[in-house]
């Protein structure tokens, strides 16, 4: 069957005419131009993104630490073991079947658990083998010795022990089994940026960081002298002096300092304090006046490292406290 045409349609197709519109480009200049403006916002934003993302991780972390040293103290009242400990070892010693520890340290090689300087908030920088004592963390109470902990977890800690915390009802679920304690402890081990804030964070622990003295370099110098009285703890190892029959004037200075949260500064730190005058680097104490250990029993015999008059073994010599 033949289809026939259309005459309407055949009579008017004619005045039909399809035009094909060019589709729209971009040039070359416009592209680049994007690029450019892509890498900008990116190189703007990314970063900050970054850096937020990186403190959440380290907010994490810290909050991590501190609800396992909760739960170990917590553990620790709840067992009426929380209280009692003349020491930080003997807390340590307690301590440690609530924590998987990895290693520790005594208050003389700290650095070998912690990072040997990290920094505060404000950059202050604070050199690890100073903090031997709770005295150093903010607690003048807190006398004994601090204790260095790595735990197996890449975490590591400076703790010191209230001695006189008191024993808390094993049932009291009001009080925080943590107050007794001050704790440094950084969530990444030696690893950087070692600032509190970021990856170490502080449990009752405060630093001052104002200098009453004289800003000498990284130090901070008192501006007179400390008053101290001779220590009369026995000699039981190298960093105790010997000096009878006057008493121990080197750890009645050092006590001293310690007190006061400072440090007696070293033989080097004293030289450079008076640009190689003698007034600290002689006549004063430093951290490193004190005998070898093979000649304890014998009294104060000048060490290899003894640079002062003879006036050094006695009263006579004096002790300015820097930090």
């Amino acid at each position: 069957m033949t289809q026939k045409n259309n005459p309407q349609l055949t009579a008017h197709s004619s005045q039909f005419t399809l035009y094909c519109l060019p589709h729209p480009a971009f040039t070359l200049a416009e592209v680049l131009i994007a690029l450019v403006v892509i890498g900008v916002v990116a190189a703007l934003v990314i970063p900050s993104f970054a850096m937020n993302e990186t403190q959440k991780a380290y907010d994490q972390a810290q909050n991590v630490g501190l609800i396992r040293i909760r739960e170990a103290t917590n553990q620790m009242k709840t067992n009426d073991v929380l209280a009692g400990y003349a020491t930080n070892e003997a807390f340590a010693d307690e301590f440690a079947k609530y924590m998987k520890f990895g290693r520790r340290c005594t208050s003389a090689n700290l650095a070998k658990c912690f990072a040997p300087k990290f920094k505060l908030p404000d950059n202050t920088e604070i050199d690890t083998t100073t903090l031997t004592t709770g005295t150093a963390l903010g607690h003048a109470t807190y006398t004994a010795n601090t204790v260095g902990i790595g735990l197996v977890n890449g975490t590591n800690m400076i703790l010191a022990f209230d001695p006189a915390c008191p024993r808390i009802d094993p049932y009291n679920n009001t009080t925080d089994t943590t107050a007794c304690l001050a704790v440094i402890y950084d969530i990444n081990g030696a690893g950087k940026p070692n600032q509190v804030g970021k990856d170490i964070a502080l449990l009752n622990v405060t630093f001052s960081t104002g200098c009453a003295g004289t800003k000498i370099g990284g130090l901070c110098v008192d501006n007179n002298d400390t008053t101290f009285s001779p220590s009369n703890e026995p000699c039981i190892d190298i960093t105790d002096y010997c000096a009878p029959p006057n008493g121990n004037y080197w750890a009645g200075a050092r006590d001293a300092c310690i007190t006061n949260g400072k440090r007696l500064p070293t033989i080097a730190e004293a030289q450079a304090i008076t640009s190689g005058t003698t007034s600290l680097s002689e006549a004063y104490w430093t951290s490193e006046d004190y005998p070898a250990i093979g000649i304890l029993a014998f009294g104060f015999v000048p060490s290899e490292n003894y640079i002062g008059p003879a006036d050094k073994a006695s009263s006579a010599c004096k002790a300015r406290c820097v930090k």
